[in-house]
Parts: structure tokens; sequence; C-alpha cells
């Protein structure tokens, strides 16, 4: 049996439910979800060679959730998501500043390795980046980055707040992708891009099929207001990536799909 253990904020709720869809596909894999709002997870400590809830806030979420406070490094693979590690700082800086594959105007012009490079100092202020640094400390197993998910949009490319999707949004992301990859290896990691079946038309924004059904709290029933949190679809097809991939760079790791007559011709033999 492989154990993952999935670390994260509120966005590993969308994967939390998506594994309930796929599950019996993996029945070689147990998926253990460490995860809580993204302040309190700030909470998460080193402690010997495991990981602890060391904040009363943080205990106290994992226990209302009925998730585990403590992550001891028995697990085969880690899937770290979210916690800050966004796509924001590259659109602001799309803003202002062109890269050398992005259409001529009055931005200001700066060189791909440039605008790289400070997407990714970004990327070292955010929690995930902090998170990546305590789960070295106790583990050196196979670890994936899952970034928050792009924007959705709407029938009419609008993603609420007033998301503007960005110009140039094939060399942005490839550029957003270069940063995050050279945070993954700095720790051995990967970096698991958003898979191509959840983007839009504009490859920085997720299909609106994928967006949270959940209307604003205020009124449950209402439009749907969260742009930015995903629905169990989207968690089935980023998990069932995640562990493909996993599967794929590690041999020895039993996380990979079995089909239907697979996963029924075991169940009859046990």
């Amino acid at each position: 049996m492989t154990r993952i253990c999935v670390i994260g904020d509120s966005h590993v709720g969308a994967m939390a439910r998506g594994w309930k869809k796929i599950a019996q596909s993996f029945p070689d894999t147990e998926i253990v979800f460490f995860a809580a709002g993204a302040a309190t997870m700030a909470g998460l400590a080193v402690a010997g060679d495991a990981l602890v809830a060391e904040s009363e806030e943080l205990r106290q979420a994992l226990t209302r959730l009925g998730r585990p406070t403590r992550i001891g490094n028995d697990f085969h693979g880690f899937i770290l998501c979210s916690m800050g590690f966004h796509s924001k700082s590259a659109i602001w800086l799309g803003t202002t500043h062109r890269g050398e594959d992005f259409a001529a105007d009055a931005r200001a012009p700066i060189s791909n390795a440039c605008f790289a490079a400070a997407i990714a100092d970004a990327q070292k202020q955010t929690l995930l980046h902090a998170t990546l640094l305590k789960v070295r400390r106790v583990s050196a197993a196979p670890l994936l980055i899952v970034a928050t998910p792009f924007r959705s949009v709407n029938a009419e490319g609008i993603g609420g707040r007033g998301f503007d999707p960005p110009r140039d949004d094939r060399p942005l992301a490839a550029l957003y992708r270069r940063a995050c990859n050279s945070i993954a290896r700095q720790f051995d990691a990967e970096f698991l891009p958003q898979p191509d079946e959840t983007l839009g038309d504009n490859v920085m924004t997720t299909r609106c099929a994928f967006a949270s059904e959940v209307g604003p709290r205020s009124n449950p029933d209402g439009p749907r207001e969260d742009n930015v949190h995903m629905n169990a679809a989207y968690g089935a097809v980023v998990l069932e990536y995640a562990l493909e991939t996993l599967a794929a760079d590690h041999p020895g790791m039993s996380c990979a799909r079995r089909s239907s007559q697979d996963v029924a011709a075991a169940a009859l033999a046990r």
C-alpha cells in the first residue's frame, strides 16, 4: 500500500471530495489529507522526525475536520497544495511589464529570465514555500507541488471581483511554469502544472465547469461568487494526474490507476 500525504489549505477540499470519486480505481493507494485554512496552517511545526499541529488553532481545526494532527515521516510521497502558491504575481507583473515573447506595447520590456525570477521571488514568500522547508526537514520522499487553481471564468469571460484574464496568456503561462519549476528543483520536488483539460480558452484561467457550485455564505442558493475554489470534478482530475505522475516517476510506488476489471478481480481475490 502506497501512502500519500496531501498538505494544504481550503483548496484541498476539492481534492478530498474528488478522491471519493476515484479512490476505487487506486485500491493500492491511501491518501491522508492534512489541511485547514491558509492562515491556520502556519501553525504547522517540525517536532523531531514529524510535523505537528503546534498551535491550538490548527489542532482544533484539524480535529473538527476529522483529520490527523501529526504527520510522520513514513509516507511514500507528499503533495503540497496552494497555501498562497498562485499565479497572481505573474498576472500582476504582466500588467506592467512584458517578457520577450509578449505583444509589443507600452508595458516595460524585461527579459524572460528576469520575469521568471521575479515570479519565483514572490513564490518564496508563500506559506507553501515555508511548508516545503518543513517537510524536507523530516522526509526526502517524492514531493509534488500543486498551485492554487487559476480563476474560473463565466460565460462573459470575467472571473469575478474585477478580474480580467491576462493578455499574452501563453507566454505568461510558460514563464509562470518556469518560475514554479525553479522553486520545485530547489527541494528535489516536481511542480505539477494545472491539467490541460481544466483550462479555459485563456490558459491562465479555469473552465467554469470546474468551479465550486457554492454561492455566497449570506445566500448559499444565490449566484456563484467563488471563482477561486473548485469542485470535486477538478479535484479528481488533479489527484489522478498527481498519482499517475508519481507512479511514472517512481516505479516502486504502487499508486498507478488500475482498470475496473483489475479492481473487481482484486476484490474477488480478497
